[in-house]
């Protein structure tokens, strides 16, 4: 586990919007000074106000997302599909039983191109991806779990090492390069697709996009969605300031 690892991990939490407006009214109630406690609570409430709308954050996520693509314009066959994790599943002890998560989406539209006879193997690239949860690698649990669900064991390759979307590309381009380099379709989150591709494409990788569960179509225009506050507003902020600030570093790092 990498300090870069690390300190993205707890930046990550600190860039959350929902952590600034806490902040903001932490700082307000232990201010003496009552004049700036007054404008600290305000700001957080204007905070509040802006980061809780629907429209806002579905206007930028939409410019920044890769939208999904028809199956009928992609090739008619590719020998693998390659699966980011991240998000799909983890395991519920109590219950001993694999809890599904919001990106699910990913590997289903993978399994489902597989029965359609599009693509020959599926790739799970994904280690343990957390500070914490060390031995819960998601990679062998979806893997795991399409065996025992129809899927053949030939057909799955895992990729149980990787902590971040850099790593899934370094790692899961050692395999391919065992497999002689094969056609493959990328899939991941429409969100996660920017960075994923520009990832891979730096590692000089030749493939075709496979976005999954996007966030936003059309933009509402009902007085509902415009202008009611909403907790999900808060969690796609906290998705794409995720992703735009993935990007940013990055790109410093010489990572695409």
């Amino acid at each position: 586990m990498s300090l870069f690892f690390i300190l993205s991990k707890i930046i990550n939490t600190l860039l959350n919007p929902l952590v600034w407006i806490v902040v903001l009214v932490v700082l307000a109630l232990f201010l003496k000074n009552k004049q700036k406690a007054r404008k600290f609570l305000i700001a957080a409430f204007v905070a509040l106000l802006f980061f809780s709308n629907n429209f806002f954050v579905d206007l930028l996520i939409k410019a920044w997302e890769i939208p999904v693509v028809k199956t009928e314009l992609l090739q008619n066959h590719y020998d693998l599909a390659v699966v980011l994790g991240g998000g799909m599943a983890n395991i519920d002890d109590k219950m001993d039983r694999i809890a599904f998560q919001h990106n699910t989406d990913r590997i289903l539209q993978a399994v489902d191109l597989y029965h359609q006879n599009r693509v020959d193997k599926i790739l799970i690239s994904g280690g343990p991806g957390h500070l914490i949860f060390r031995n819960v690698i998601e990679s062998e649990i979806l893997a795991t779990y399409l065996s025992r669900n129809g899927i053949p064991d030939s057909v799955l390759i895992v990729e149980n090492k990787s902590d971040n979307t850099y790593q899934n590309a370094i790692y899961s381009k050692e395999i391919l390069q065992k497999m002689d380099h094969p056609s493959f379709l990328l899939f991941t989150s429409s969100l996660h697709m920017r960075r994923s591709r520009a990832i891979f494409k730096k590692q000089g990788l030749t493939f075709d996009i496979y976005p999954t569960n996007q966030l936003v179509g059309d933009l509402r225009s009902d007085p509902l969605y415009l202008l009611v506050p909403s907790i999900d507003a808060l969690k796609r902020w906290d998705m794409l300031i995720h992703e735009v600030w993935g990007y940013c570093v990055y790109k410093v790092m010489g990572y695409l």
